[in-house]
């Protein structure tokens, strides 16, 4: 998939960090992605750290490994948090102090994959990245953030957040909405597009029948409430005439609907339409079953990504803002999906109104995402560690979080 440039050192070792663990489909996929792309780039070892340690929920091979606890800083994270709760406040020498083992390491980066974390739902993830600051000037190594979903934004005085972000020694977002946040110079788009400057069948394998996929979660969004208005008579009778034999429901996290009623199924199966469920596990090892008729209804980010992105047609769910904005960066890489609210989807019209071979993506502006995430890993070879400043106002933001 990536051309490949081997010839460092072996015993180096580049650090991935992220929302990983979940398992979640998108944030596992987009650190699949950066593992095939950094095996591809240098002989050393990959070190992952996310919130549940390990964190590593399939096997990427064996130069990938989970940071055990002592070199996690997730971990050194939760013993701020305890250290706060203790003192009331943090300082420069606790910082230290739990990052006192990473000195015996030889991380050449420290790498965020993208997604949508560090943001205002998740506060103290503003001093996971500070922590991470702190450990690249503690390293002499360069801290980079891409493909990052920042809003909704923390509030803060004077621009804190950006004081924090420009810190980095790089920040690239994956909608414009973040990069105002951040002040970034490039957004890139999602990190997960990398999969299609490659080979498809990393990503996906083909299914033998068109079907109806159905993704929608039970997190900042009310799926339950919505699933049974494709189990209507009238919806199953429409899916039944435009040529669905099959209904497939995606777990792409663990607080998916992942189960159905059973009277659900059984009533489809008299419609001679069967169900199957999508573990996120076959998702991520397995790819996405793909027959160039099928059609998607999703809440989740990255099933509306990568469907769209392969050219399938389907409709884009959300109930809140946060998700609404989510979807509006897909629609900038090219989806030509409709996003719109779960109140006003009309279910059986929407499969009425499915039109099988339409066009789902714009190809120029996803070729031009590709080329821009091309063009940011190009770049990050060339970056080097830069000297600290603001460090002040870092520790305050970290103050502030943890206190929340």
């Amino acid at each position: 998939m990536f051309a490949k440039t081997k010839g460092e050192n072996v015993d180096t070792e580049r650090y991935l960090i992220g929302a990983i663990g979940g398992p979640n489909f998108g944030d596992e996929a987009i650190l699949k992605i950066w593992t095939l792309y950094y095996r591809a780039q240098f002989e050393g070892r990959l070190i992952c750290d996310g919130f549940r340690n390990p964190c590593l929920t399939f096997d990427l091979g064996s130069d990938v490994q989970s940071a055990p606890l002592h070199l996690s800083l997730w971990q050194a994270l939760t013993d701020l948090k305890t250290i706060y709760s203790n003192k009331g406040s943090i300082t420069f020498e606790d910082i230290n102090l739990v990052l006192k083992p990473f000195e015996e390491t030889n991380i050449e980066s420290i790498h965020f994959v993208g997604g949508g974390y560090i943001n205002a739902l998740w506060p103290i993830n503003y001093a996971l990245l500070g922590l991470a600051r702190f450990a690249g000037w503690k390293l002499k190594v360069p801290v980079i953030a891409t493909g990052q979903g920042l809003l909704p934004a923390l509030q803060t005085e004077h621009d804190e957040l950006r004081t924090l972000f420009g810190s980095l020694e790089k920040i690239d977002t994956r909608e414009q909405y973040s990069e105002e946040v951040s002040g970034s110079p490039t957004c890139t788009g999602d990190d997960a597009i990398l999969y299609f400057a490659g080979d498809e069948s990393v990503y996906s394998f083909h299914y033998s029948q068109p079907f109806i996929g159905l993704s929608l979660q039970n997190h900042l969004f009310s799926g339950l409430s919505v699933i049974g208005g494709f189990f209507t008579d009238e919806a199953l009778t429409a899916m039944k005439k435009a040529g669905f034999g099959k209904i497939l429901i995606f777990e792409a996290a663990p607080e998916d609907i992942h189960q159905l009623d059973r009277s659900f199924l059984e009533k489809a199966y008299r419609y001679g339409i069967y169900v199957e469920f999508v573990s996120t596990f076959s998702m991520l090892e397995k790819g996405l079953p793909y027959h160039p008729d099928s059609f998607v209804f999703t809440s989740r980010y990255h099933v509306h990504f990568f469907y769209s992105m392969m050219g399938i047609g389907g409709v884009a769910l959300y109930e809140n803002d946060y998700y609404k904005i989510k979807h509006a960066g897909i629609t900038a890489m090219g989806s030509l999906w409709p996003v719109m609210k779960a109140d006003n989807l009309n279910i059986p019209q929407a499969i009425k109104e499915i039109s099988k071979g339409s066009i789902a993506v714009i190809p120029e502006k996803k070729s031009a995402f590709i080329e821009r995430k091309k063009g940011l890993c190009t770049n990050m070879e060339n970056i080097r560690a830069k000297p600290p400043e603001n460090q002040e106002t870092i520790l305050k933001i970290m103050n502030y979080v943890l206190g929340l």
